[in-house]
């Protein structure tokens, strides 16, 4: 798994914020966890493109995969529709999911639409690992 790729600009941009309309995302080991880091808005342009870089750690059989959406600054309903299809993925071939996210707004999103119950979200990327 490559250390981090930028979704757009060929480039990748400095810190953790990232610029108005762009999104990237970073993935790394820790633990024999595959961790996936999404970075900036998750909407349905960035949704649509990152199936193929999440498949390769989310399609191993067993995997214990972490998304981390502590970095994200917008998520929408198609970001919901990731989460879910990497859930999905990842169950299916027996393994685990667990998402870290300490957004008010993208936690209210998982309640009010069910989901949380499904992906049970944890605060800290130390709790998904514990797991």
């Amino acid at each position: 798994m490559s250390h981090c790729q930028e979704a757009h600009l060929g480039r990748r941009p400095p810190g953790r914020q990232a610029a108005a309309g762009r999104w990237w995302m970073c993935g790394y080991w820790m633990r024999e966890v595959a961790v996936i880091e999404f970075h900036g808005e998750i909407d349905i342009a960035s949704a649509t493109a990152a199936p193929s870089r999440l498949a390769p750690a989310a399609a191993v059989p067993g995997a214990a995969v972490v998304i981390d959406l502590r970095p994200v600054t917008f998520f929408d309903c198609s970001g919901l529709r990731l989460l879910l299809w990497a859930r999905q993925l990842v169950w299916a071939r027996s393994g685990q999911l667990r998402v870290v996210c300490d957004d008010e707004r993208i936690l209210r999103l998982l309640h009010l639409t069910g989901t949380a119950a499904l992906l049970r979200p944890v605060a800290t990327l130390t709790d998904a690992l514990a797991s």
